[in-house]
């Protein structure tokens, strides 16, 4: 799952006949997006359970299911993605969500046939395709994410993170021309890709371009302070420069953000 979903949105009537309806704080808690995940899954609850109007049962499932998915409760989230599918088969989110479930669990055939139903339902979503392909990247099958993110691109030119992430494919099969061009796009569209300067660090320094992969390593720092990656990058670098006091700060610092050293 990648950028962050919309915000809240508070639904003040009363909805549906029962005795009791969902109070509005509940109604907008579930709606949040944002908010705690056990918070979600309580008020959607108390939607669920008390509401019987069917786009607001069909959001409040999927709320739910986010919400399990974000706790890792797999099981869960696929059982209220699929409640929030049988009121509405057409549900775009539900399609994605469930997909994502199906991936995290490693039932790969059920995930790619979610993914697959959401781009023919909408075939014209630069979404579906971009999120298609991570599931592509997710199982090494480089050519068919770089299809997708082709087409994620086709349909919106401005979608940095579609460059970036193809600049990923591109380089898992050695295409190092293809990826550095398009880690280049990525952060002509969005400068403060810290991501796509991380990578194309990567690259340069691969290349022997050590100033290069440098600057880009201090820019990602510069956008993100805290991604251990870019200070692992920069570690190696400095390392590679000989300047082995800088080496172990950035080391030091990459560890302490949780970065693994092989």
């Amino acid at each position: 799952m990648s950028a962050r979903l919309m915000g809240a949105v508070a639904l003040l009537v009363c909805l549906g006949s029962s005795a009791y309806a969902a109070s509005p704080r509940e109604r907008m808690f579930c709606e949040d997006r944002d908010a705690d995940a056990d918070l979600k899954i309580s008020t959607c609850t108390a939607v669920i359970k008390t509401e019987n109007d069917k786009p607001l049962l069909v959001l409040a499932y999927h709320q739910r299911g986010m919400s399990y998915f974000r706790k890792q409760m797999y099981a869960e989230a696929i059982t209220d993605y699929d409640a929030s599918l049988k009121l509405d088969p057409k549900y775009a989110n539900s399609w994605g969500g469930r997909g994502l479930a199906y991936q995290a669990k490693g039932d790969h055939d059920k995930a790619l046939a979610d993914f697959n139903q959401l781009i023919q339902l909408y075939p014209d979503s630069s979404d579906y395709y971009f999120i298609r392909a991570g599931f592509f990247n997710q199982t090494k099958a480089w050519d068919k994410a770089i299809s997708d993110l082709t087409q994620s691109i086709s349909l919106n030119p401005k979608r940095a993170s579609a460059f970036r992430v193809r600049g990923n494919a591109y380089r898992e099969k050695g295409d190092i021309h293809r990826a550095l061009a398009d880690y280049d796009t990525a952060i002509t569209l969005d400068p403060k890709n810290e991501l796509a300067y991380s990578r194309r660090s990567r690259i340069r320094f691969d290349q022997g371009d050590y100033a290069g992969a440098l600057a880009d390593a201090d820019q990602s720092i510069k956008i993100d302070p805290e991604f251990a990656t870019s200070y692992a990058m920069r570690s190696l670098i400095h390392r590679r420069l000989g300047n082995e006091a800088k080496a172990a700060e950035d080391r030091a610092e990459a560890t302490r953000r949780g970065f693994k050293f092989q």
